[in-house]
């Protein structure tokens, strides 16, 4: 049983995964996405029963592929920062479109051969829909903080002025998001929204949750710490455990499942004893230092569903 890995091997979640995978008898191959475009012979024979990533595969012997969607289909190229200035702006993204195009056929050619494949084309960029993931959350019963997409500074003021302190982020981005209160308002560069919408967010109090879930089930959940202030588990933590989800707040991530695109995802969260808010919604998400920390396993919940 091959199963590819597609991404930026020096993730902790390569190794993490690659090890539960050989645990159960499966074969990991990684495609290392750290120095792509690069030398490594890449070959799409239409109509063959082979490709080649650096060796030669039969479509046939790859079972299952997990590509981690961010390191090759999302939108931000800051990993091409040199090539930018050596090529220009519109080679480098004619360049990454021509690799992304190749490997998201790969993804729907070795599904259309049977293999167990997370993210096949079409759902590969859930998380840079957030004005429509929020809507649809919104439409199914989900507790979801009130949001605004905007361009208009008068909007923002509104929306400010309406919930106090508001968290700001990009509409399509992993950058972490910043606070705005009232008070910042007086210095807040709004003549630049004008450039592009910006998600602008009530600010929902409360514990930072991470829940997993897997084929519209909670999987694992931690409640995580960075520094003072953090809302969006990105990378490492500085302190995890494991969290038992209230039903009321189970039933939301389940339902946010339900209604997302992906097999597989993680739902940021805010909890309170009594209250809760989720987010949003994460295809291809972090969770090696949730699971070394202890608090979850979901390298083991994935390589079960790579290798089954």
């Amino acid at each position: 049983m091959t199963v590819v890995l597609i991404g930026e091997a020096e993730y902790k979640e390569f190794e993490l995964l690659s090890d539960a995978i050989e645990d159960r008898g499966g074969e990991p191959v990684v495609w290392d996405t750290t120095d792509w475009p690069s030398d490594v012979p890449v070959t799409y024979d239409v109509g063959s029963d082979t490709v080649t990533v650096e060796r030669e595969f039969r479509v046939e012997e790859v079972t299952a592929v997990f590509p981690w969607v961010h390191h090759i289909f999302h939108p931000a190229l800051s990993r091409y920062a040199d090539e930018f200035e050596e090529h220009g702006t519109e080679s480098v993204f004619m360049i990454a479109d021509q690799w992304r195009g190749v490997f998201r056929s790969l993804l729907g050619l070795f599904e259309n051969h049977g293999a167990t494949v997370f993210y096949p084309p079409g759902a590969q960029q859930y998380d840079d829909w957030k004005p429509l993931q929020l809507e649809q959350l919104a439409m199914a019963g989900v507790s979801v903080p009130d949001t605004v997409f905007t361009t208009d500074p008068d909007r923002v003021r509104e929306f400010v002025a309406e919930h106090g302190e508001v968290v700001y982020k990009p509409v399509a981005d992993s950058t972490r998001p910043n606070r705005l209160s009232e008070s910042d308002l007086g210095d807040a560069p709004l003549d630049r929204l004008s450039n592009a919408p910006v998600q602008f967010q009530e600010y929902a109090p409360g514990d930072d949750v991470r829940a997993y879930f897997l084929d519209g089930e909670v999987v694992g959940a931690s409640r995580y710490e960075i520094d003072d202030w953090t809302y969006k588990s990105v990378g490492r933590v500085d302190d995890a455990e494991p969290v038992d989800l209230r039903e009321e707040v189970r039933r939301d991530v389940e339902r946010a499942a339900r209604v997302s695109p992906i097999r597989f995802g993680a739902v940021d969260l805010r909890v309170t004893d009594d209250e809760h808010a989720l987010l949003e919604v994460n295809p291809g998400p972090r969770f090696a230092f949730h699971d070394l920390h202890g608090a979850t396993d979901i390298a083991g919940v994935l390589a079960d569903a790579l290798v089954e």
